[in-house]
């Protein structure tokens, strides 16, 4: 009776508007789960079909009922949830350990319901709503009870938002978003200082979805923060802590791929990259104990992660020489130099997946001009890591390079193609 085709704009008129809202509210505060969920579905249609519905965020509106209106039907998605999260309204209040399935549904289907609606609203109420969103989400991701179910499926939605308000900003000199993202970015690191502390069953999952959080902000949003931006780099360190984090370490290094990989960069993205490179160079080289290892078996395999991450990054500078080479010329050393410290058992690794990406494509000039110039040492090494890591693409005497003997050993510049 309530849509559009029915009942056209009949609904908005002030005294049905009212009355229908009083209906809202008692329907939210007494009825159960299933009469909430379809309530936040009407709330949601309604927002989206107002006559001051706005969809490129005209700033022109002044506010008056028709804004008010907006205001009133989203108070009331964000009631329903209050009603199902109560840390919402109050924070002092226990968070919930255990949640229904019916439960779960209404709190997706009404974080999802505000970040749809939040694209329509007038830009005079937007920040606000923002604000909310923003603080509701960080609820959602410090309760117990969500990190299984609704998180991962909220997730993306708040992607999307994140993009949708930094987009926001950026076309605003004088937009108030930007605090809100590096509040909201606060507050995930202090959720990610609590998770670790293992205090609940569920304060892994929390440390790995507030990972994956943060990694979403600083690469969507990047364009709010200053380059020099202390939070940014604060945020950054908790995530490398977290390679030695058991059960965070792999989580960790796929966030720090993204945030490195992200291209194109702006000078935040830069300035993250400046950051975390020369780091991930030292963490890929440093030589886990044997103890560590044992402790925290995925350790290693986080090494592997971000080995394939710098290998990656290379590349992602082909088409430009001076920045692939000045890059390769600290990747491959570091690459070698972990081959020699863990021996056999990553020369495969070190063949398959990384001498022969950096010897491939634009990048095999760079590689050519590089394996040229190392020290007779370092250039065995490769060779031989190759030679037993399965790397090698044959023989191939037309290669270009230094002749040898033809029963020498062979060498790295005659004997393998790499990617011709």
């Amino acid at each position: 009776i309530l849509s559009p085709a029915v009942a056209g704009n009949a609904i908005f008129q002030d005294s049905v508007f009212s009355e229908t809202i009083e209906v809202f509210d008692r329907l939210a505060l007494t009825e159960g789960l299933a009469v909430q969920t379809n309530l936040v579905d009407i709330a949601k249609t309604l927002c989206l079909t107002h006559p001051s519905a706005v969809e490129d965020g005209d700033t022109s509106i002044d506010l008056n009922e028709d804004i008010e209106q907006l205001f009133e039907l989203a108070r009331v998605i964000v009631l329903i949830l209050t009603n199902a999260l109560p840390s919402i309204a109050d924070p002092k209040s226990t968070p919930r350990e255990q949640l229904s399935d019916e439960a779960i549904a209404l709190i997706r289907n009404g974080f999802d319901a505000l970040v749809e609606a939040s694209g329509i609203f007038p830009s005079i109420i937007k920040t606000d709503l923002y604000a909310s969103i923003l603080h509701i989400f960080s609820v959602i991701l410090s309760t117990p009870a969500c990190q299984a179910a609704v998180v991962p499926q909220t997730l993306p939605g708040f992607k999307r938002f994140v993009q949708k308000i930094a987009l926001d900003d950026r076309h605003s000199d004088s937009s108030p978003i930007a605090p809100q993202i590096k509040t909201c970015l606060h507050r995930l690191l202090a959720i990610l200082g609590m998770a670790q502390r293992r205090e609940h069953e569920s304060s892994l999952a929390c440390a790995k979805n507030t990972l994956l959080t943060s990694s979403i902000i600083l690469t969507t949003a990047s364009n709010v923060f200053a380059s020099d931006e202390h939070i940014v780099f604060a945020a950054l360190e908790s995530i490398l802590d977290c390679l030695q984090d058991l059960g965070l370490a792999k989580v960790a290094a796929g966030c720090l791929r993204s945030l490195l990989l992200t291209n194109p960069k702006n000078e935040t993205d830069e300035a993250v990259a400046r950051y975390l490179f020369p780091r991930l160079v030292r963490f890929v080289a440093t030589p886990a104990e044997a103890a560590a290892t044992a402790a925290n078996p995925d350790s290693e395999s986080a090494r592997a992660m971000i080995a394939q991450t710098l290998t990656a990054f290379v590349a992602l500078y082909a088409n430009d020489n001076h920045k692939a080479a000045a890059a390769m010329a600290v990747v491959l050393p570091t690459l070698l130099y972990r081959a020699k410290l863990n021996g056999e058992d990553v020369y495969s690794e070190t063949a398959t997946r990384h001498i022969t990406e950096l010897a491939r494509g634009p990048l095999l000039p760079i590689f050519r001009g590089l394996v040229s110039g190392m020290d007779p040492e370092m250039r065995s090494l490769m060779e031989r890591v190759i030679r037993e890591g399965g790397g090698g693409g044959g023989s191939n005497k037309g290669d270009a390079g230094p002749a040898v003997d033809e029963g020498a050993e062979p060498t790295i510049a005659l004997k393998f193609n790499f990617g011709r």
